[in-house]
């Protein structure tokens, strides 16, 4: 037997990935970033901490000393105790949207105004979603 040198090119593979236009989190398929899409954080239709105005983040004061330990929690204004929850809460009845946001007439998502992108012409603005025009909520 003779040893005969073998070259091997690599193999070129596409993959297609599923993202929610919200939190930019990628799934392998669709139906498993729709289920996602239902309680996003960032999805002001999940009506969760993230997108209300009751919310406030969880801040850290002391820059220069780690050690310090003065940091303050997640709050909720409107009453919820975020640190007795394992997670944040969605579908919260104390939910109020902590800005504008456009509701799109093809698939019912909401987005704040900055989210969306405008047509060409300037007249619209189109859903990240489903790419139809949204309107005001």
């Amino acid at each position: 037997m003779t040893d005969t040198a073998v070259t091997v090119e690599p193999e070129r593979v596409e993959v297609v990935r599923w993202r929610c236009p919200f939190c930019r989190r990628s799934h392998s398929g669709r139906g498993r970033a729709r289920e996602h899409m239902t309680r996003c954080w960032f999805n002001p239709a999940a009506r969760s901490c993230k997108t209300c105005v009751h919310f406030q983040e969880a801040t850290s004061s002391c820059y220069a000393d780690p050690s310090c330990n003065c940091a303050s929690p997640e709050i909720c204004s409107a009453g919820v105790d975020l640190e007795k929850l394992s997670k944040l809460p969605i579908h919260c009845p104390k939910w109020e949207p902590a800005s504008e946001h456009m509701v799109c007439d093809g698939c019912d998502a909401m987005f704040p105004e900055e989210k969306l992108t405008a047509t060409e012409d300037g007249r619209a603005l189109l859903c990240p979603a489903c790419h139809r025009e949204a309107e005001e909520s």
